[in-house]
C-alpha cells in the first residue's frame, strides 16, 4: 500500500476540512458581525425614528398650544373690539345726552333769567306799591295826627270853657 498518497489525501482532507472549518468559522464571525451591525443599525434607525416621531409629536403639541394661544388672543381682540364699539356707542349716547342736557339747561337758564327778571320786576313793583302805601299812610297819619291835635286842643278848650262855666255857676250859688 502506498501510504504516501494516503498521507497526501489525509493532509488534503485535513486542509480542506480546516479550510472549510476556518471559512465556516470565519463566515460565522462575519455573519455574527454582520448580524450585530445590522441589529445596531436597526436599533439606531429605530431610535432615530422614535426621536423624529417624538419631535413631530412635540412640534404638533407646541403648534396646538400656539394655535390655542393665537385663538385666545384673536378672541380677546374681537371681544375688545366689540367692547370698544360698545364703549364708543355709550360715549356717543352720553355726548348726545350731555348736549341735550346743555340745551335744556341753557333754555332753563334763559327762562330762569326771564323768571328772575319777572320776579325782580314784580318785587320792584311790590316795593314801589308798599313805598307808596307807606308814604300815603304816613301822610294820612300826619293829617290824622294834626286833626287829632286840633280835636285835642278843641277838647281842652271845650273842657276849659266847661270848667269855667261850671265854676261861674257854682260861684253864683
Amino acid at each position: 500500500m502506498n501510504y504516501g498518497w494516503l498521507s497526501v489525501g489525509v493532509i488534503a482532507a485535513c486542509s480542506l476540512s480546516f479550510a472549510l472549518g476556518w471559512g465556516a468559522g470565519s463566515s460565522s464571525a462575519e455573519s455574527d458581525y454582520a448580524l450585530s451591525t445590522a441589529t445596531a443599525e436597526k436599533s439606531y434607525q429605530t431610535d432615530v425614528a422614535d426621536a423624529e416621531r417624538n419631535a413631530r409629536i412635540e412640534e404638533i403639541r407646541r403648534n396646538e398650544v400656539i394655535k390655542e394661544s393665537d385663538d385666545r388672543a384673536h378672541q380677546s381682540t374681537l371681544d375688545s373690539a366689540v367692547a370698544g364699539v360698545g364703549a364708543d356707542d355709550a360715549a356717543a349716547r352720553l355726548r348726545v345726552e350731555l348736549q341735550n342736557s346743555k340745551r335744556r339747561f341753557e333754555s332753563s337758564q334763559a327762562s330762569c333769567d326771564t323768571r328772575v327778571e319777572q320776579q325782580r320786576n314784580s318785587a320792584r313793583a311790590q316795593y314801589d306799591m308798599l313805598a307808596r302805601l307807606y308814604q300815603e299812610s304816613d301822610e294820612a297819619a300826619g293829617r290824622l295826627a294834626a286833626e287829632a291835635e286840633g280835636y285835642r286842643i278843641a277838647g281842652v278848650a271845650c273842657n276849659s270853657q266847661f270848667n269855667g262855666i261850671r265854676n261861674q255857676i257854682e260861684d253864683r250859688r
